[in-house]
């Protein structure tokens, strides 16, 4: 069974906390079914540049998931918010601000709908 969660605190502030972003908004509820570093890729051209590789499986984003998920990462990993900040900010009580990825730092390789593997 796929645990599904409200990522409201992962939503866009614009859209507002008594609507598209609220926690009882069905739309927000999500399943994040893997996060995970899938590799390292670096310029060939510029060694300076090397770029990571992360792999998001779900069952839908909100707009912005995906760019406050990356950033919880890097804050996690830095230290600058705890361990247990998805847990956190994924609880239906709990309204905290979420860091945010520069948009242009972010690259989407593609997307693969889960009914494209049922037909198969």
């Amino acid at each position: 069974q796929k645990e599904r969660r409200p990522f409201h605190n992962f939503c866009d502030p614009s859209l507002g906390s008594g609507g598209m972003a609220s926690p009882s908004n069905e739309n927000v509820w999500r399943s994040v079914d893997k996060a995970r570093l899938s590799g390292f890729v670096i310029n060939e051209k510029s060694q300076d540049d090397a770029y990571v590789v992360i792999e998001f499986r779900g069952d839908g984003f909100v707009t912005q998931q995906v760019r406050r998920m990356v950033a919880s990462l890097i804050a996690m990993s830095n230290g600058w918010v705890p361990p247990e900040f998805f847990d956190v900010a994924t609880r239906l009580d709990v309204s905290i601000e979420t860091p945010i990825a520069p948009p242009g730092l972010l690259y989407f390789s593609s997307a693969r709908f889960h009914f494209v593997d049922l037909v198969r």
